[in-house]
């Protein structure tokens, strides 16, 4: 919950809690990040990297690394009413 707005910052919340407390015609930009409704899973990893000659992923100048993965998260990006969930 944010108690106090101060302009020219940023704010990582729910965007209808911060704009109820602002000013009219004070807001530049909103940016919202909202699933994107592919109707596909989705999946994040989390991966640790290190160098390695034989590594499976070339980076900066060529060189290679190993990478695990740490973590993984999925999720499946379907809506049945879309704009009711935004």
């Amino acid at each position: 919950m944010i108690d106090e707005i101060t302009i020219g910052r940023v704010y990582f919340a729910d965007n209808l809690d911060v704009l109820s407390k602002l000013p009219s015609n004070s807001v530049q930009l909103i940016y919202i990040d909202p699933p994107f409704n592919t109707g596909k899973n989705q999946t994040r990893r989390r991966l640790k990297v290190n160098h390695s000659d034989q590594g499976d992923r070339i980076g900066f100048q060529g060189r290679r690394y190993k990478s695990e993965v740490i973590e993984e998260m999925s999720y499946e990006d379907h809506f049945e009413d879309y704009l009711s969930f935004l």
